[in-house]
């Protein structure tokens, strides 16, 4: 696994001296649900950072709420250390070309450190704290918790060359924003509407891009791959990894429930002759 990092024991009575005991009380009411959860802080370097000054007081002060608190530093060749600086870069506004050669050692990093996580017990919760691993979870052979990003750098002035695929379930305003940052020859593929039905889209913006706007739908899948997917999605919610909101609503109210579906109800309804 990835170098554990060491830090120095602290509690949350320490810092009464700092905050009101209200704002402990507080950090502790929050984190009662979590009581126990395995939390994996992850990230490139163990100092020299701000990144690294946070988490040396974060991770003891988790554990002092009940929290099996982790940090660990991915071991990385001096190749991909450099590719770390060079996307550090370009997030920044540097201009950094990204070529194909960067492409491929990005991928090998990621595909050895997702090797690394099938060896350990899974943990609740996966924070990065470095935009270079966010690629991890999609070379994970097994769902590993829950994936979250602490950025700590600010994303405004990053480098501009768009993204060569954006996944768009909103179509509307939205998806004309997207369309305009995508890359020379990127794609939008299309799987839903929220937003809006229908949206103009300029043509120049698709001409200047040499763009591809693509429509999707699970509908048009074999059998075979549609049977796969709910079974995992299946398994995924008796482990307890998702969850879907949703109401019931008797047989005599349809009519009400067809009226809040056309309007947008925010959870699933489910009309059951008998409405528990």
């Amino acid at each position: 696994m990835h170098s554990a990092v060491s830090v120095p024991a602290r509690r949350l009575e320490d810092y009464t001296a700092i905050v009101s005991p209200q704002v402990c009380e507080e950090l502790a009411a929050l984190a009662a649900p979590l009581q126990g959860a395995r939390v994996l802080h992850l990230s490139t370097l163990a100092f020299g950072t701000a990144a690294t000054e946070f988490l040396s007081a974060l991770v003891p002060l988790q554990r002092s709420l009940g929290l099996q608190a982790e940090w660990r530093v991915i071991a990385a060749s001096e190749e991909f250390r450099a590719l770390c600086q060079q996307l550090y870069q370009a997030l920044t506004g540097l201009y950094v070309p990204w070529t194909p050669a960067l492409q491929a050692c990005w991928q090998t990093a990621l595909a050895q450190c997702a090797a690394l996580f099938e060896q350990e017990r899974p943990y609740d919760f996966v924070v990065v704290h470095d935009p270079q691993l966010l690629g991890i979870p999609g070379y994970l052979k097994q769902p590993c918790g829950r994936w979250i990003w602490h950025a700590h750098q600010d994303l405004r002035e990053a480098q501009p060359d768009g993204f060569d695929v954006v996944l768009d379930p909103v179509w509307g305003a939205p998806a004309r924003a997207a369309l305009e940052n995508l890359a020379s020859g990127g794609r939008l593929v299309q799987v839903g509407n929220a937003a809006a039905p229908e949206q103009p889209i300029a043509a120049g913006t698709l001409r200047g891009r040499v763009a591809d706007v693509l429509g999707y739908t699970n509908f048009a899948l074999p059998w075979p791959v549609k049977r796969g997917a709910f079974l995992r999605m299946c398994a995924e919610h008796l482990a307890g990894n998702l969850e879907a909101p949703y109401e019931e609503v008797p047989l005599d109210r349809i009519g009400e429930a067809w009226d809040r579906q056309r309007q947008g109800p925010a959870v699933k309804l489910v009309v059951r002759p008998h409405a528990s």
